[in-house]
């Protein structure tokens, strides 16, 4: 429950950050941002922001008022 998880088909799985680059990298049009993710510096800062994100993701709302 504090981080997303994505099983690949050979079995490895990816948490968190990791696993949202994984996921952007299969959808048409967001391929360039899971490259760009990939990046030193992004790569860090994007661990780090996905972690404080998922820590305080019920503070977040969307939609709905």
């Amino acid at each position: 429950m504090h981080a997303v998880h994505v099983r690949l088909a050979d079995g490895t799985v990816r948490t968190g950050f990791d696993a949202w680059r994984r996921i952007l990298a299969e959808l048409d049009g967001w391929r360039w941002l899971a490259r760009a993710a990939g990046l030193p510096g992004f790569k860090q800062v994007g661990r780090v922001s996905y972690s404080l994100m998922a820590r305080n993701r019920h503070r977040f709302r969307v939609g709905g008022t």
